[in-house]
């Protein structure tokens, strides 16, 4: 019984890594312009004791002018810039948020907050500073094209001077 758990086992684990090789065919052509492995230290136990990063420990970390790619030993999760909301760096105070921990290290974490999520992901690049700098660039450049067309003092999607028909109708009644 228990060597066909180990075979079970070494099944599983070969065919997660097939299929993420397979995956990271998608991005062969992509230019990386940042790639950095993940920081592990002693603080990666005070993680675990938390029961934060457990099963998903993020091998590498690649950023490009698209998005960043977040590697595993058996999975590999892309995220485009369109989906970030704020990225910041943090303090190994602020560990006890709940949140998605793709990290090793409670030293060196990134807070990724994302549109379609209401949990933050944290993700833990040995060059910290220099990734966050970069993705906070393209963050800052894709909110600030969506703002472009609107002035202070005007909600997106409106055009001064033009009357739209609520408030109209609200002025009317």
């Amino acid at each position: 019984m228990a060597i066909l758990l180990v075979v079970v086992f070494l099944i599983t684990l070969l065919t997660a890594k097939i299929r993420m090789a397979r995956y990271l065919l998608r991005f062969q052509d992509e230019e990386w312009e940042i790639i950095t492995p993940s920081k592990m230290d002693a603080s990666f136990f005070s993680l675990l004791a938390q029961w934060r990063p457990l099963v998903y420990m993020p091998r590498a970390y690649r950023a490009c002018d698209r998005g960043i790619l977040i590697e595993g030993w058996y999975y590999a999760m892309p995220i485009p810039f369109e989906l970030f909301q704020n990225i910041s760096r943090v303090s190994k105070a602020a560990i006890m948020n709940s949140g998605h921990y793709y990290a090793t290290s409670a030293h060196a974490l990134i807070r990724i907050e994302l549109l379609e999520s209401t949990l933050p992901t944290y993700i833990s690049p040995k060059d910290r500073d220099e990734f966050s700098r970069y993705c906070a660039k393209h963050v800052a450049r894709r909110s600030g094209t969506s703002q472009a067309g609107t002035r202070p003092g005007t909600r997106p999607g409106t055009r001064p001077g033009v009357r739209n028909d609520r408030s109209t109708a609200a002025r009317s009644s």
